[in-house]
C-alpha cells in the first residue's frame, strides 16, 4: 500500500510536472494536459475535456487560487477523494521518486510518529483491517468505532473458523461467468472479481454470532453523539460487507440511513446489499435515494454520481427495465468518460433491446479503454453475431476466451454460434469445455437432453419417437388437468405401434412414459430410472381410465401435477396477466405499452420492431414497465420509435 508520505510526494511530482508557469496552480490548460496525459488510451473530445474541468473546478472551488488554478492541496484532495489513482497516474507519466524524496518521505513519517507515540499504535491497528477504514472521506472517524471494529473482526473470524471446520461455509465459482459489473465502493471504477461466499444461517453458531453482533450494535447506538453512532453502524456494515455477510450488513446500513437520511453512503451500500441478496426492486429504491442525496448535496458528492448511476442501472436491469437502465448507464458514461464499465454495461443493455449497432459502438469504446476486458469482448461478439457478422464474432469470442480461458458465457455462446452455422464438431468442443469449467451449470443440460431423448429412440436409429415426445410435453400445455391427461393418452394412442389397437395403449408404453416424465420433471428422482427405459416386453394393454390411475399415482405416476398448476398460476399472477399483442405469450420481464393504442409488447417483439396488424400508425410511443412494479413513478420515460411496423 502507498504510504501517505510517498503518496504526497508522488502528487507533488505530478503537480510540478504540469505547473508549466510555476505559479503554484494548475489552470484549465495545464489541468487538461494532465487529464489527457494520465489517460493515454482515451481520445477525449473538447466537450468531454471541458465537462471534466468544469466538474473539477466546481467541486474543488475551495482549492482554486484565482487565475492560477487548482493548488497542490486541491490536487491532493482529488486523489484522496478517489477521483484518480496516484500510483497509476504516476506510472503512466513515467515518473520516479529520487532517493532524496524517498528519504524525505520516510523521515517525515518517522518524525510524526516520534512526536506522538500513540499514532504508531493507531497505524498498526488500522493496518489490521481493510483499506477503506483509513480512507479520508469514507473511513472511520471516532476512536471508539475502532474498538467496535476490532471486536467485530474477532466475531467474524470465530464464525468463519467454526463453519469452515464443519464444512458449512461454501464458495461459488463466480469467476467463470460474466461479471455483473456493480460497484461495491464509492470511488473510481475498478475490477471486482471474487468468489461469492454463502454462510450457513441455520445453526447455533450463526445464531450466537447474531446475538453478539447485536451487542456491538447497541454499543454503536449508545454513542455520545448522532455522528458517532452513524460512524459505528457504517463501520459495522462495511466489515460485514467485506466478509459477504450481506444480510446482517443491510441491518447496519439501514440504521445508518435512519441516523443521517441525506447522506449518500448508507443508501448506496444498502442498495448494494439488497442487490446481492436478489431484492432488485428495493435496491433500486435505495439507489434512487442515494442519487437524490448526491444531487441535492451540491459538489460534495458530484464525483460519486457515476457509480450511483451504474448500480441503479443494474438494479433496473434486474427488474427487467432495460431501456431505463440504458439511460443511467449513459449518464454514468457522460459524467465520467473514462468509465469503461459503464460503457460495457450500456452496450450490453442496448444489445438486450435489439439496438445492435449502438451496442457495438459502446462495447468498442469500452474495449478501447480496457483492451483486456473479457466480458466486453464476449458481449461485443454476441452483438456482431446478431448483425450477421459471424466471422468477426467468432474471432471476438475467441479473444474473450484467450483473455479468460474459463469464461463460460463466451464458450457457450461460441458453441451456439458454431451450431447455427452447422459446425457441429466445433460446437461440441465448446460445450465440452463449458462442462469442464462448470459441471453443474444449468447449460450443461445438453448432456441431460441427450440421455432423455435417447430414451425415446428404441431402435437406436437416431430418430425420436414423436408420439412419446408430444406426450411428454402434454402436462405443461394449456388447458385443464383432465384435458392434458387426455392429450397425453391420445398421443400415445396415435403412435404407429398402436395402429389398429382401438382405444387402448400398451401398458409397457404407459410405464415407459411415466418414467420419462419423472426423469424430466423431477430429475433428482428420475435419473436412476433412465437405465430401465428399454427392454419392456409386456404386451398387455390399458384403457384411458386405467391410464388415469397410473398417471395420478403419487409414487409411480406424475403426482406433481397439482404443484405444477400452482406454479403456473403464480407465474401468471406475478406478471400481471399481460399477454404480448403480437406473439400472444405471457409477458415476462419488461412490458412495453403503446401510449395511444394501449397494446402491450414483450421485450422480444419490441426489440424486433413488431406491432399488431390491427394498430397501424405513423409513429408509436411506448412506456416501459417492470415485471414486479407497474411503473417507476416519475422515473418512467416514454420512448418514441418510428421503426415499428406491423409484422
Amino acid at each position: 500500500m502507498t504510504t501517505r508520505g510517498s503518496r504526497s510526494e508522488k502528487v507533488k511530482r505530478i503537480f510540478h510536472q504540469f505547473d508549466g508557469n510555476h505559479d503554484g496552480g494548475l489552470n484549465r490548460d495545464e489541468m487538461a494536459a494532465l487529464v489527457v496525459a494520465v489517460n493515454p488510451r482515451v481520445k477525449f473530445s473538447n466537450e468531454q475535456i471541458n465537462a471534466i474541468l468544469d466538474e473539477v473546478f466546481r467541486t474543488y472551488g475551495d482549492f482554486i487560487d484565482g487565475e492560477k488554478g487548482l493548488t497542490y492541496e486541491g490536487l491532493l484532495r482529488t486523489y484522496d477523494d478517489g477521483a484518480g489513482d496516484v500510483d497509476r497516474d504516476f506510472d503512466a507519466l513515467g515518473l520516479e521518486l529520487t532517493l532524496d524524496e524517498n528519504k524525505a518521505s520516510m523521515d517525515s513519517e518517522a518524525s510524526s510518529s516520534a512526536i506522538v507515540d500513540e499514532r504508531v499504535v493507531e497505524s498498526q491497528k488500522k493496518q489490521r483491517t481493510a483499506a477503506w477504514a483509513v480512507s479520508p472521506n469514507h473511513g472511520i472517524v471516532f476512536d471508539d468505532t475502532w474498538k467496535i471494529v476490532d471486536d467485530l473482526e474477532i466475531l467474524v473470524k470465530r464464525l468463519k473458523a467454526k463453519q469452515g471446520k464443519d464444512g458449512k461455509l461454501k464458495a461459488d465459482n463466480m469467476d467463470a461467468l460474466s461479471d455483473a459489473g456493480w460497484s461495491r465502493e464509492l470511488g473510481p471504477s475498478m475490477e471486482i472479481s471474487e468468489k461469492r461466499v454463502f454462510w450457513e444461517e441455520n445453526g447455533h453458531d450463526y445464531a450466537l454470532f447474531v446475538k453478539e453482533l447485536g451487542v456491538l450494535r447497541s454499543r454503536a447506538d449508545g454513542a455520545r453523539s448522532r455522528e458517532q453512532a452513524f460512524d459505528g453502524h457504517m463501520a459495522i456494515g462495511r466489515v460485514l460487507s467485506e466478509h459477504q455477510l450481506f444480510k446482517e450488513a443491510l441491518v447496519s446500513f439501514k440504521r445508518a440511513c435512519e441516523l443521517q437520511p441525506v447522506d449518500v453512503r448508507p443508501h448506496f451500500r444498502a442498495g448494494n446489499c439488497l442487490y446481492v441478496l436478489g431484492r432488485c426492486n428495493e435496491a433500486k429504491d435505495e439507489f434512487l435515494l442515494a442519487l437524490e442525496a448526491a444531487e441535492g448535496g451540491g459538489n460534495q458528492w458530484a464525483y460519486l454520481l457515476p457509480q450511483i448511476y451504474v448500480n441503479l442501472g443494474i438494479a433496473l436491469e434486474g427488474e427487467g427495465m432495460v431501456m431505463s437502465a440504458c439511460e443511467y448507464y449513459r449518464e454514468a458514461a457522460i459524467s465520467c468518460p473514462t468509465h469503461f464499465r459503464a460503457l460495457k454495461l450500456l452496450g450490453s443493455a442496448l444489445f438486450g433491446v435489439g439496438e445492435y449497432r449502438a451496442a457495438v459502438k459502446a462495447l468498442d469504446e469500452a474495449i478501447f479503454m480496457k483492451p483486456d476486458y473479457a466480458d466486453a469482448h464476449c458481449d461485443l461478439a454476441s452483438a456482431l453475431h446478431a448483425m450477421g457478422e459471424d466471422e468477426r464474432a467468432i474471432a471476438t469470442y475467441q479473444k474473450a476466451i484467450d483473455l479468460k480461458p474459463g469464461h463460460v458465457d463466451a464458450l457457450y455462446n461460441l458453441g451456439g454460434l458454431y451450431m447455427d452455422s452447422g459446425r457441429f464438431p466445433r460446437a461440441s468442443e465448446m460445450y465440452t469445455r463449458v462442462l469442464a469449467v462448470w459441471p453443474n451449470h444449468w447449460r450443461a443440460g445438453k448432456a441431460r437432453n441427450e440421455r432423455i431423448l435417447s430414451g425415446m429412440d428404441d431402435t437406436g436409429s437416431g430418430r425420436v419417437d414423436l408420439g412419446m415426445f408430444f406426450a411428454v410435453l402434454a402436462p405443461i400445455c394449456s388447458g385443464s388437468p383432465e384435458k392434458r391427461k387426455r392429450v397425453a393418452f391420445d398421443t400415445l394412442l396415435w403412435r404407429p405401434v398402436n395402429e389398429g389397437g382401438g382405444s387402448q395403449i400398451r401398458k409397457a408404453d404407459a410405464t415407459k412414459y411415466m418414467k420419462l416424465l419423472r426423469a424430466i420433471y423431477v430429475p433428482s428422482n428420475g435419473d436412476s430410472e433412465m437405465l430401465e427405459l428399454h427392454g419392456e416386453t409386456d404386451l398387455s394393454t390399458m384403457s384411458f381410465t386405467e391410464f388415469l390411475v397410473m398417471f395420478d399415482d403419487p409414487d409411480w405416476g406424475f403426482g406433481i401435477m397439482s404443484t405444477l398448476l400452482k406454479l403456473e398460476t403464480g407465474d401468471r399472477n406475478r406478471h400481471g396477466n399481460h399477454v404480448c399483442s403480437v406473439c400472444r405469450y405471457p409477458i415476462i420481464g419488461s412490458r412495453f405499452k403503446e401510449v395511444k393504442s394501449h397494446f402491450s409488447l414483450c421485450n422480444q417483439c419490441y426489440s424486433e420492431g413488431k406491432v399488431p396488424p390491427t394498430s397501424k400508425q405513423e409513429e408509436y410511443k411506448f412506456r416501459e414497465y417492470g415485471s414486479e412494479a407497474e411503473a417507476m413513478k416519475d422515473k418512467c420515460k416514454c420512448f418514441t420509435l418510428q421503426s415499428h411496423k406491423a409484422p
